[in-house]
């Protein structure tokens, strides 16, 4: 009970930025018995993310033995646990307590407790689906590149384009990033620009020709820019 709130509280406001009384408030205890628990906000915070890692871990494993079921190959059962790190992600409160913890590894004693249950992790992917080293060098970072899109676009479907999508999708009340004029743009504009420039070569010079036919040396005139045209 206080560790399922202390997720919740650590997703909210990370490590630093959250108080033991508002864990205890969420779980409905005292402060005095949180500390009777947990000796203290950093012990609390390792048994967060200990119960963080074992919850993916367990849920690959399950869907590890559902794959295998169907089909024992080493690509059937990490696409198994793939879909079942999908299902995940759609907890925020997990995904968010996830990131916090990388987060906080500046401190030394859950750097060491981080790191000790990301190679447990490993092990554990390793064990039930069979794969070599590059294979699960390749499966988990793609696993920390489904991170970080659940985490800045939480509403993105698993569509395999779905990433580009994500990027060129503006937030809500942010102006969208300028992009480049796309070659369709650069198609229709071009010609339109150069008719301009011609025309505008060609007006410089009829000025000439009236200059000499009224016996005056042409000037230098500059021609005229054709102006910008709206992309």
């Amino acid at each position: 009970m206080v560790v399922a709130a202390a997720v919740e509280e650590f997703a909210e406001h990370g490590y630093e930025g959250t108080a033991t009384e508002s864990i205890a408030a969420r779980a409905g205890v005292s402060q005095p018995y949180l500390f009777q628990l947990f000796g203290s906000k950093r012990d609390l915070f390792i048994a967060t993310m200990r119960e963080v890692f074992e919850r993916t871990a367990s849920a690959f494993e399950a869907a590890a033995d559902a794959a295998r079921a169907r089909d024992p190959s080493t690509c059937s059962i990490l696409h198994g646990m793939a879909e079942a790190y999908c299902d995940l992600l759609e907890d925020r409160h997990l995904l968010r307590c996830q990131l916090h913890g990388y987060a906080a590894c500046a401190d030394d004693g859950i750097r060491a407790a981080v790191r000790s249950e990301f190679a447990a992790l490993y092990r554990r992917v390793a064990d039930a689906s069979g794969a070599d080293v590059e294979t699960l060098d390749g499966w988990f970072a793609r696993g920390m590149l489904m991170n970080t899109i659940a985490a800045i676009a939480p509403d993105l479907t698993r569509e395999r384009d779905g990433l580009s999508l994500a990027m060129l999708t503006p937030v809500e009340g942010q102006r969208p990033a300028t992009s480049p004029p796309s070659a369709e743009t650069r198609t229709e504009t071009a010609p339109a620009r150069a008719v301009q420039a011609a025309a505008a070569s060609a007006a410089a010079e009829r000025l000439a020709a009236k200059d000499r036919a009224m016996g005056r040396t042409p000037a230098r005139r500059k021609p005229r820019s054709p102006g910008k045209i709206p992309d």
